[in-house]
C-alpha cells in the first residue's frame, strides 16, 4: 500500500517508492529504494526532499504504534463463509485488512497515488507473467496489489480506474490486466458482495490473463490481426492459465473459475468448454464484461480504441448472446457511459472534463467547461451539472487534439 509522509516521519526499514520532486533535490541514484541504515536515512533527511511515498508492504509502516487500530476481521471466503485451511479449499485470495476504512478523498488527492499504484500492478503483473514462463506461480505480489487498489478505490471511485485506462501498446498485455482488476472490484461493489468477494473478484480480474504466459510472445505482440491458425492457439490462454494457477494451491475457485471461463458466452459459443448461460458462474460473466470492455477501449496495434459510449452501445446489442443482462446493466452503472477523465463535445460547442458520474442520470454528468470551440479558446472554467442544465453531451473527443494528457484531464483546473 502506497502513502505520502514527510521526510522527518522516515525511519529505517521503510521502502521509498518514490520522492515526492524533482530528481535533481536528493542524492539517490533510483527512485525507489529501501531505508537499510542509519546512513542512508541521513541522507535523505538532509537533502531537500520534505515528502516521499512509501510502500508499507515492501517496508515498514512508520505509523504504526502512534494510533489504535481494531483487531482485524475474521477473513471470509468469496461465499461468505469463514476461512478454512481444508485440502482443496485454499484460503480467500485477500484477507481483510486490519484498519479504519480509507477516508474519501478527491479526484485531485487521489489521482498522483493511483498513477503510482498504477505503475506498480505493470510492474507485478510482468514479473507474474515472467515467473509463470519459467514454470512457477506465486500469487502474494498480486494479493497486496489487489488490496492497494481496493483501498484506492474506496477513498476516491474513479481516480484508479481512470488512471488505469490509459495505456500504451507495448504494455498493453499487463495494464490490461491491471484494468479488469479495478473493473472487477467496482462491479463487485456495484453488486453489493462482501470485501472478500470483492477482493476475490479483484485478483481473478488481475490474473485473468496469465495464460498468455503460455503463448509465444510473437502472437501477443503482433502488430496486425491475427490469422485463424494463430488465433486458435491464443484461444488456449484460458486453459494454460487455469493450469498454472491451480499449481498454487492456494487460490480461490472462484480465481481460477474466471480465468479458465472468462471467454465463455451466454448462448454457448465461447471458449474452451463452451458453457451457456446457467452453467457460467456469476464471477466468469463478471469477467467477461470487464475483459471485453477494457479490450475495446484499449487502443491496439491493428485497432483503434472505442470511445466508453460506443463500447457499451456494442456490448449492448450483445447481451442477449454474449454477457449476462443483469450483471451488464450493474457495469454500465458503475463505470457510467462517460468515464471521469473523458473530454466531450456539448451541444452549446465547448468541450467539458468529465469529473463524477450520476449513477441515476449516466448520460448528465457533472463537468467542467473549458475550451469555446466557435471562438477557438479556452474559457473560464465552469462546472456544470448536467442532470441540471439544458446543455448536453453530443460526441466524445480525442483529448489528443485538444493538447490535453490524461494528467491534465485528471487534477488540473484549466
Amino acid at each position: 500500500m502506497l502513502i505520502r509522509v514527510k521526510v522527518k516521519d522516515v525511519r529505517v526499514g521503510v521502502h521509498v517508492e518514490r520522492v515526492v520532486g524533482s530528481w535533481i533535490d536528493h542524492p539517490f541514484w533510483r527512485s525507489s529504494f529501501l531505508i537499510k541504515d542509519q546512513a542512508t536515512l541521513l541522507r535523505l533527511t538532509e537533502s531537500r526532499i520534505e515528502e516521499v511515498w512509501i510502500d508499507v508492504v515492501q517496508g515498514i509502516d512508520p505509523r504504526e504504534g502512534l494510533t489504535d487500530t481494531p483487531p482485524p476481521e475474521t477473513p471470509q471466503s468469496a461465499t461468505g463463509q469463514p476461512a478454512t485451511s481444508q485440502p482443496g479449499a485454499g484460503p480467500v485470495p485477500v484477507s481483510s485488512r486490519p484498519g479504519r476504512k480509507p477516508a474519501q478523498v478527491s479526484l485531485a488527492d487521489e489521482a498522483e497515488r493511483a498513477q503510482l499504484l498504477r505503475e506498480k500492478g505493470r510492474q507485478v503483473v510482468e514479473r507474474i507473467m515472467k515467473d509463470a514462463r519459467m514454470g512457477h506461480m506465486h500469487a502474494d505480489e498480486g494479493t497486496a496489489l489487489v488490496g492497494d487498489i481496493y483501498e484506492s478505490i474506496q477513498r476516491n471511485h474513479d481516480a484508479f480506474v481512470s488512471v488505469a485506462r490509459i495505456k500504451a501498446a507495448a504494455d498493453y498485455t499487463y495494464l490490461h490486466s491491471v484494468s479488469v482488476c479495478a473493473l472487477m472490484i467496482l462491479l463487485a461493489q456495484q453488486l453489493s458482495m462482501s470485501r472478500d468477494q470483492i477482493c476475490a473478484a479483484g485478483l481473478a480480474g488481475l490474473l485473468h490473463d496469465v495464460g498468455k504466459a503460455a503463448i509465444p510472445l510473437n502472437l501477443l505482440h503482433k502488430p496486425s490481426a491475427l490469422s485463424e491458425a494463430e488465433f486458435a492457439v491464443v484461444r488456449g490462454h484460458p486453459a494454460a492459465g487455469a493450469a498454472i494457477l491451480r499449481q498454487t494451491g492456494t487460490l480461490a475457485p472462484e480465481v481460477i473459475d474466471v480465468c479458465l471461463h472468462h471467454h465463455e458466452r451466454i448462448d454457448g459459443k465461447g471458449y474452451p468448454d463452451r458453457l451457456s448461460d446457467e452453467q457460467i458462474s456469476v464471477f466468469a460473466k463478471m469477467g467477461a464484461v470487464c475483459d471485453v470492455y477494457d479490450a475495446i477501449t484499449s487502443d491496439r496495434p491493428y485497432k483503434r480504441a472505442f470511445s466508453a459510449a460506443e463500447a457499451m452501445r456494442r456490448m449492448a446489442a450483445e447481451t442477449a448472446s454474449h454477457f449476462d443482462e443483469s450483471i451488464f446493466k450493474s457495469f454500465v452503472k458503475c463505470v457510467g457511459l462517460y468515464p471521469v477523465g473523458s473530454v466531450v463535445r456539448l451541444a452549446s460547442d465547448r468541450l467539458a472534463v468529465v469529473l463524477q458520474q450520476n449513477e441515476d442520470e449516466l448520460l448528465y454528468p457533472l463537468v467542467r467547461m473549458f475550451y469555446s470551440i466557435n471562438a477557438k479558446c479556452r474559457i473560464m472554467p465552469e462546472l456544470v451539472d448536467l442532470t441540471k442544465s439544458r446543455d448536453r453531451i453530443v460526441s466524445h473527443e480525442d483529448p489528443l487534439k485538444w493538447g490535453l494528457t490524461h494528467t491534465e484531464r485528471l487534477w488540473r483546473e484549466f
